[in-house]
């Protein structure tokens, strides 16, 4: 008899060690998951809402980028604007008078076609500035004086007269180029606003004179213009000031055409776009042996210079939508289970006296508390990356306060709603026939 009193002894002492809320929790139908598995699906569940913060916030810096480059203005309207690519000769290129009298007769036949405002030619690549020399500012006597911190880069294209009307480029003091600005008349230049504000501060640059080299000749400043935005031929993801003095095509002794090959591009103001079949027969009746290469609209010239912003932007949103589905789909099931597993404890608590508001409480916040981990970690990573998502951004920081916020709190919403789906499923669960199944 003392035998079977020990006997009994033994599994009583034991079962009165045991944590009765632990017993709770484990206990269930359908619960086949262990302690282990269920730390596992946790842990993964919050490494892929780090990852989705991540994404999120490098998609969200990346589309103000876009957003920033796509309302940058350019300095000209592009909207009602053809641009045309045009390969000279060789021979007509290098001879000043040829490549005038071709100028001249090219824009008439231009300026006759149907639908066109107005025409002008350049030689500086669309969006791309044009070669680069160094500009030496002087004084009128013609000494030569640097400007304070040295010479300035710029670009210096040649152009026709109505180049800047054609492009709606703002005269801001001076006069433009004239039918009168020829080869044997007073050598002059226009420059823009850049070079006015650091070669002139404080000084009126009108009849100031200025040359790109100690071989070139002095050229009288008549006009400034507005500063016209480019970007770089290796980098073109944002927009940069690069500053312009711009030489009239009938005093243009140098050959300032490239930066490859013979190229004009030729501007149009258009009320309807030209098909490149009729503008390539306008150019063949000038001169048979000058080629056209392409005939675009400028708005589609500047599309195609945020095409790879674009493309990155869209790329990275796909992946950080669908990181963000997978992550509220994660929370979900996660949450879904520890409610299937603990429909015994649900119902002993409802049956004590537990409100279905305290059971939502109680299962909605399983899935927020892995959803704020997940958030700090992603946070963490992000401010790793910072360093990374800067070389990719124009006009907002890499660790842009805005975002920073938006991201966590769209996140924590989309958790709210996945860990909620459940909750109320667990509201619903009725205590006599949880604890009758069990």
């Amino acid at each position: 008899m003392r035998d079977a009193h020990g006997i009994g002894l033994a599994p009583a002492l034991r079962i009165s060690r045991v944590d009765l809320n632990t017993v709770l929790k484990s206990g269930g139908r359908g619960a086949s998951v262990g302690t282990p598995g269920r730390h596992a699906l946790s842990a993964m569940v919050t490494a892929q809402i780090a990852l989705t913060v991540v994404l999120l916030i490098g998609a969200g810096l990346m589309i103000k980028t876009l957003i920033r480059i796509q309302a940058e203005p350019l300095g000209f309207v592009a909207q009602n604007l053809t641009v045309a690519k045009i390969v000279l000769p060789v021979e007509i290129a290098s001879q000043t008078d040829r490549r005038n009298s071709l100028f001249d007769r090219l824009l008439e036949k231009v300026a006759s076609m149907p639908g066109a405002q107005s025409a002008g030619i350049t030689s500086a690549w669309p969006l791309l500035g044009g070669p680069h020399t160094s500009c030496v500012i002087s004084g009128i006597d013609g000494e030569d004086r640097l400007v304070p911190d040295g010479a300035i880069p710029c670009s210096g294209p040649i152009v026709t007269p109505d180049y800047f009307s054609t492009l709606s480029i703002p005269l801001l003091r001076g006069r433009t180029f004239s039918p009168q600005d020829r080869e044997r008349s007073e050598q002059v230049v226009i420059i823009d606003e850049l070079i006015a504000r650091s070669a002139f501060p404080s000084r009126d640059p009108i009849g100031r004179r200025i040359r790109t080299s100690t071989n070139s000749p002095w050229r009288t400043i008549i006009g400034v213009v507005g500063t016209i935005r480019s970007t770089s031929i290796i980098h073109s993801l944002a927009w940069r000031d690069d500053p312009q003095l711009f030489i009239p095509h009938s005093q243009s002794q140098e050959n300032r055409f490239g930066p490859v090959g013979n190229s004009i591009w030729v501007y149009i103001r258009v009320t309807r776009q030209p098909a490149i079949s009729e503008f390539r027969q306008l150019v063949s009746s000038v001169d048979k042996h000058v080629a056209v290469a392409e005939l675009r609209p400028m708005q589609e010239v500047v599309a195609n210079f945020t095409r790879q912003p674009l493309l990155r932007t869209s790329l990275l949103g796909v992946f950080a939508v669908l990181a963000l589905l997978l992550a509220a789909l994660g929370i979900y099931g996660v949450v879904s289970q520890s409610v299937a597993q603990r429909t015994h404890e649900i119902g002993i608590r409802m049956a004590l006296g537990a409100r279905p508001r305290d059971v939502l409480v109680i299962v909605v916040r399983q899935g927020m508390t892995l959803t704020f981990i997940g958030v700090a970690g992603g946070l963490m990573g992000s401010f790793a990356l910072a360093r990374l998502f800067s070389n990719l951004l124009y006009g907002v920081s890499a660790t842009d306060p805005a975002t920073f916020v938006m991201i966590p709190v769209l996140l924590a919403g989309v958790a709210l709603v996945a860990a909620v789906i459940p909750a109320r499923r667990a509201m619903r669960v009725n205590p006599m026939a949880a604890l009758r199944d069990e």
